[in-house]
């Protein structure tokens, strides 16, 4: 097995270059999305759980980027995400243009909010 060092990362209780999926999203929420919509969603626990975020701004590009899906098929997932309140989107803009969303889970879903319990630096 391969070793590494607990000091270069932020908690012991998460192997280094991984992503955790709270298992609610897995157990429960992904068998009643769309395939599609599960990319956008593992997506976004990339980006948000994979570099110990509560949320962040994601643009569409990112997402269509990061999952090859078109920009129609991705509005249609994050409509889902939402109609589901699995996430939520908050609409940035400035004057008349349009700014990334942030993206963030419902932290009133179970299993969520215990995400922030690994997001926390231990008490060393």
């Amino acid at each position: 097995m391969f070793e590494y060092d607990r000091d270069l990362i932020k908690n012991p209780h998460l192997i280094p270059n991984t992503t955790q999926v709270p298992t609610f999203l897995i157990d429960v929420v992904m068998p009643i999305i769309s395939n599609p919509t599960t990319k956008v969603m593992l997506f976004l626990v990339r980006k948000i759980y994979g570099w110990g975020k509560e949320k962040d701004l994601i643009s569409l590009s990112q997402i269509q980027k990061g999952t090859n899906l078109s920009r129609i098929s991705i509005t249609r997932a994050l409509q889902e995400l939402e109609e589901k309140k699995v996430i939520l989107k908050i609409k940035h803009k400035k004057g008349n243009k349009n700014l990334p969303n942030e993206f963030m889970f419902n932290e009133r879903l179970p299993g969520i909010a215990l995400t922030k319990f690994f997001r926390e630096k231990p008490n060393n």
